[in-house]
């Protein structure tokens, strides 16, 4: 019976230990537009404000909307700053400030928001869009609506 246990317990440790938990980003807008951050592509979106921030998990592909203008990164390139991600493995963050220029930065965690200068930047980074549509020419999509009033997610 014990064997059966220890047994168990190592296959149930083993099997957690090789769990990839997803990335959470920590976006802060240094734009002077609303972004749309979507957490589906397609389905739902946060709001952040100018100035504030929000946590999310990264998608792939991630679409963030700055304000008639969709941009799409790619998982790859925020993948090369995982070694500067935080907490606990299935709760890791990384901290980035999106610019106008739809660069998005990596910042130091413990760094307060707006970061300038922006500091040096691991391998494949700023993330550069993938691809960009202008919303004014795009179908309208009627069905998509904000999941929350974005005020009650802001981190600061």
């Amino acid at each position: 019976m014990r064997v059966a246990v220890a047994a168990g317990l190592l296959f149930l440790a083993s099997t957690l230990g090789s769990c990839s938990y997803p990335l959470k980003v920590v976006f802060f807008n240094n734009t002077p537009v609303d972004l749309h951050i979507w957490r589906a592509p397609g389905k739902t979106f946060v709001v952040v404000a100018p100035g504030k921030s929000i946590e999310v998990v990264f998608s792939d592909p991630q679409w963030i909307d700055f304000g008639q203008i969709a941009h799409k990164y790619q998982s790859k390139d925020l993948w090369e700053a995982r070694d500067l991600a935080y907490g606990p493995d299935n709760a890791r963050r990384i901290n980035m400030q999106v610019e106008s220029n739809g660069r998005i930065y990596v910042v130091p965690r413990d760094a307060h928001f707006p970061v300038n200068p922006l500091p040096e930047q691991p391998r494949g980074f700023p993330m550069e869009p993938a691809e960009k549509v202008d919303l004014t020419e795009a179908p309208p999509n009627n069905c998509v609506q904000p999941t929350q009033n974005a005020s009650a997610v802001f981190r600061g």
